[in-house]
């Protein structure tokens, strides 16, 4: 588990991991959300925002390769 924070007064932000008490920096902008990946990113005056990263099923894309094809 992770928190994210901000960085300084002006800008940027940090993650830590949770149980680490602030400790351990965690050097990524991926996480989970309800067992789903996403993406954290600084949003304008502070504030932060996570999204889900959409994932392209790829069956799905051949499945409708080959009914365009026919």
């Amino acid at each position: 588990m992770c928190k994210f924070c901000n960085r300084t007064i002006l800008g940027g932000y940090i993650a830590f991991y949770a149980d680490a008490d602030g400790k351990e920096e965690y050097h990524n902008h991926i996480c989970c959300v309800s067992k789903r990946t996403c993406e954290a990113k600084e949003d304008k005056f502070g504030g932060i925002v996570v999204e889900l990263i959409q994932i392209e099923n790829k069956s799905d894309d051949n499945s409708n390769s080959s009914e365009e094809n026919e």
